[in-house]
């Protein structure tokens, strides 16, 4: 195996040869760039395992090479190498894509050493987690073609048995043998076919923790940098005697506030995945905002604005997790088709009312509608738009059947002058007292 290779942008020479030294002595590859646009063509060529940039450069920074670079080859791990000091540099580094943060010169080795080891042994990780990720979706893919194939033959099959029986109704006798053949099969394929559901339930709810878990990376992403941030400047401060009372209290206090953030994030996410052991009432008002305040982060990320309309008190029957996947997989699919378009604008329309007893939920988007050749397939199994690392083709089917037989309603999707809308109608669940918020279920 060829050792990781090291790109050295920096535009002292002194820098560069000292950092080249340091790298060489551990077994690195190292090549070098004298500023951010000589690093980005480098980048291109050559591939490096690992980037190390400084931040003040001609021609190109290293904030600009940063952006750069985290749009192009988003997996090339950059570790800041800036005399700077800055804090605010160090942030605006991290918030466009740098890994690490490091100043020059370096004179902790040892530091300096573990810094780049722990980045590659982080960059390695990610890849064989997403390559095992693939390989896990080669076979759900193999698997699903195979439990395809064997439907069809079993439809096949059924047909010609039914076939068989017409030509033997003369012969009671062998029409009777028959008949109880074809009763244990007709067992035998209900238990299959309700062996099938339970295989796409999974892999629907697999496929909800990966947006739950892709939420709390998000909302946890920016705290960690911070808190890196805090225990570097701790570090150095006390290093060059500048620590005081007031300054270790303004540290502590910084972090305990990102610490309750993020425990206020886990305490968001932990109800959302225990199930209804028993179906009951819920307050469907209730439940959209708080299905929308987990997804709103990354919502926000986007620029991609969430407008909730007329939401009084509408209590239905049913289980009050499943209804909020269900709002959550319509406001990804919004989501995805709003930032693969890049709508200008781009919007989410929440409404919910109520007429004739019959609870009505419309979530639009202005991303330009289902094409009509899709449209009719939407809800269909397996059926998906999306790549295949994106999407299983489960969210739309598993939704229409939680809101079709689990409480009784019906999912419908049309395409507006703006884009799409889904409908979901429920019948109101009559005298009944204030449904439980999620949040009251899981405290």
């Amino acid at each position: 195996m060829l050792p990781a290779h090291v790109l050295v942008v920096d535009d002292e020479s002194l820098i560069r040869m000292n950092l080249r030294a340091l790298l060489e002595d551990l077994g690195f590859r190292v090549s070098e760039a004298a500023n951010g646009r000589e690093g980005l063509e480098a980048c291109d060529r050559e591939a490096p395992d690992l980037v190390l940039a400084d931040l003040r450069m001609p021609e190109m920074d290293g904030l600009s090479l940063i952006t750069a670079l985290h749009d192009k080859s988003p997996d090339i791990p950059v570790i800041v190498v800036s005399g700077t000091g800055s804090v605010r540099d160090a942030m605006e580094a991290v918030r466009r894509g740098a890994w690490d943060y490091i100043t020059k010169p370096v004179e902790d080795q040892e530091e300096f050493i573990i810094i780049v080891e722990r980045t590659l042994e982080r960059a390695r990780l990610i890849t064989e987690n997403r390559r095992y990720r693939e390989h896990l979706e080669e076979l759900v893919a193999e698997r699903t073609e195979k439990l395809h194939e064997q439907a069809v033959m079993l439809e096949q099959e059924i047909t010609e048995r039914q076939m068989a029986q017409e030509q033997l109704e003369l012969r009671q006798r062998q029409l009777q043998e028959l008949n109880a053949t074809l009763e244990q099969r007709v067992i035998d394929e209900v238990e299959k076919n309700r062996e099938k559901d339970r295989l796409m339930s999974h892999q629907a709810r697999l496929a909800a923790m990966g947006e739950m878990l892709s939420n709390i990376a998000h909302q946890w992403r920016q705290p960690l940098n911070s808190l890196g941030l805090i225990i570097q400047n701790l570090q150095q401060d006390y290093s060059a005697n500048m620590l005081d009372k007031d300054l270790l209290k303004e540290y502590v206090t910084s972090s305990m506030d990102t610490l309750c953030y993020m425990s206020r994030t886990i305490s968001d996410f932990q109800h959302y995945f225990r199930p209804n052991r028993e179906p009951g009432p819920f307050d469907i008002a209730t439940t959209i905002r708080e299905t929308v305040k987990l997804v709103e982060p990354s919502l926000q990320a986007a620029g991609i604005s969430v407008r909730i309309h007329d939401m009084g008190t509408y209590c239905v029957s049913g289980f009050a997790n499943e209804f909020a996947q269900v709002i959550l997989n319509i406001i990804n699919n919004a989501k995805d088709a709003l930032i693969e378009r890049g709508v200008r604008n781009p919007a989410i329309d929440i409404t919910c009312g109520c007429k004739d007893d019959c609870i009505s939920v419309s979530i639009c988007d202005n991303g330009g509608g289902i094409p009509a050749e899709v449209m009719e397939k939407i809800f269909d199994p397996y059926f998906t738009t999306k790549v295949k690392s994106q999407g299983t083709g489960l969210g739309l089917y598993m939704a229409k059947m939680i809101i079709g037989k689990g409480m009784g309603g019906r999912l419908t999707a049309r395409n507006t002058a703006e884009g799409a809308e889904f409908i979901l109608e429920i019948a109101r669940q009559r005298h009944q007292a204030a449904a439980p918020s999620a949040s009251q279920k899981s405290a």
